[in-house]
C-alpha cells in the first residue's frame, strides 16, 4: 500500500480568525500570521507569539477510538492534535523532515533496518519522558497487538542503541516506512509509556507528545471533541490556540450554516457544498489527503510468478 494525494474541499471564512497548523488535513487551520508581540528588556527584545482563544472546527463524522495504534488516517485529525509524529512531510514538496525524530537512515540495501536519532528534552502530556524506550515499548505493543500501526511498519523488533537512539528491524522489506512514520499516516505517533500498560487510556483520551491534549471534562464522545495546550509541549510557541473544538456535523448544508453564522471557523466538505461556499463569501481551498493504492513491486514474478502474467495484475 502506498499513499497519493489528492484535494479535498475545505471551506474557511473570509476575513475570519487567525489560523494555525495544529491538526490534521480535514481539520487543520493555516498558519497563523498576526504580528508578534514583543516585550522590550533591558538587553533585548522578547517576542510572544499571539495565541488565538478558540478555533471550533466542524468535521462530518467521529472517530471510533482516539487510539493512535488503531486509527485510521482518515481519523487522524482527532488524533494528531496530541500526537507528534516522528517525522513529517513538507507540504510545499513531498520531502521528509525532522519532527520527533532529528535524523534518519536506512542501513544497509534491503529496507529492512531503519536507524533514528530522536529529539531531546521531550516529554509525554502525563509529564513522562519521550525516549528510545518508550518507541520501543509503543511499537512492539502495537506489533504484538497486530495493530494498523504494526501492518504499516511490520516489525520484526525494535533494538534501543542510546537513549535516543533506536533502529527498527523489520519482517520484511518497507522502503515506504518514512512516509509511514508521518502523522499522515498516523504510525508514527507514538503514546506514552502508561498507555501500553493501560491501554484503554488512549481509547477516549490522549497521552501524547503534540502540542495539545484533549479536555474529557468538556469532550463528549462522538459529538464534541475538545482540545487544551499540553503543559509540556516541547515547542510552546508552536501552540496557536487556547482551545481546539471539533464539532461533528454530519450534514454538509449545516456546517456550511454554521460556519455563516459563527458557531465554527473552519468546515470540510465534498464537491457539492463548494458553489453554496462560494456565494456565501466563504474562501474554498484543498488539502491534501491520503488514498490507498497497490503497488506491484515485483512484476517479473520472481517474488510470486503468478504476478509475472500482466492478466493476473489486471485482474
Amino acid at each position: 500500500m502506498y499513499p497519493k494525494w489528492k484535494i479535498l474541499i475545505a471551506i474557511l471564512m473570509a476575513a475570519s480568525v487567525l489560523l494555525s497548523s495544529c491538526g490534521g488535513k480535514t481539520a487543520t487551520p493555516a498558519t497563523e500570521t498576526a504580528e508578534p508581540v514583543s516585550e522590550p528588556t533591558a538587553t533585548e527584545s522578547v517576542v510572544v507569539p499571539t495565541r488565538g482563544d478558540v478555533l471550533t472546527v466542524a468535521v462530518s463524522y467521529a472517530p471510533p477510538s482516539l487510539d493512535p495504534g488503531v486509527g485510521e488516517p482518515a481519523f487522524e485529525g482527532f488524533i494528531t492534535p496530541a500526537y507528534d509524529a516522528l517525522l513529517k512531510i513538507n507540504p510545499s514538496d513531498g520531502a521528509i523532515m525532522p519532527s520527533l525524530a532529528l535524523t534518519w537512515n536506512w542501513v544497509g540495501t534491503d529496507f529492512k533496518t531503519f536507524e533514528m536519532e530522536l529529539r531531546s528534552n521531550v516529554l509525554f502530556s502525563d509529564g513522562s519522558e519521550f525516549n528510545a524506550e518508550a518507541v520501543k515499548a509503543w511499537l512492539e505493543f502495537q506489533k504484538a497487538n497486530a495493530s494498523v500501526t504494526a501492518t504499516n511498519i511490520g516489525l520484526d523488533y525494535a533494538e534501543v542503541t542510546g537513549p535516543l537512539s533506536i533502529t527498527l528491524h523489520l519482517a520484511q522489506p518497507n522502503s515506504l516506512l518514512p512516509r509511514l512514520l508521518t502523522r499522515n499516516w498516523i504510525s508514527g505517533a507514538i503514546a506514552c509509556p502508561a498507555a501500553v500498560t493501560n491501554p484503554d487510556l488512549v481509547a477516549t483520551a490522549t497521552c501524547g507528545a503534540g502540542p495539545y491534549m484533549l479536555d474529557t471534562a468538556n469532550t463528549v464522545t462522538g459529538d464534541t471533541y475538545t482540545y487544551i495546550p499540553n503543559p509540556y509541549y516541547w515547542d510552546p510557541d508552536a501552540i496557536h490556540w487556547n482551545k481546539l473544538v471539533l464539532k461533528v456535523v454530519a450534514n454538509p448544508q449545516s456546517a456550511l450554516d454554521a460556519l455563516r453564522t459563527g458557531q465554527v471557523q473552519l468546515m470540510s466538505g465534498d464537491g457539492t457544498i463548494v458553489d453554496p461556499a462560494v456565494a456565501a463569501g466563504m474562501t474554498v481551498t484543498g488539502v491534501e489527503l491520503n488514498v490507498m493504492g497497490l503497488n506491484f513491486l515485483y512484476k517479473d514474478g520472481t517474488a510470486v510468478p503468478a504476478l509475472g502474467d500482466v492478466r493476473v495484475r489486471q485482474a
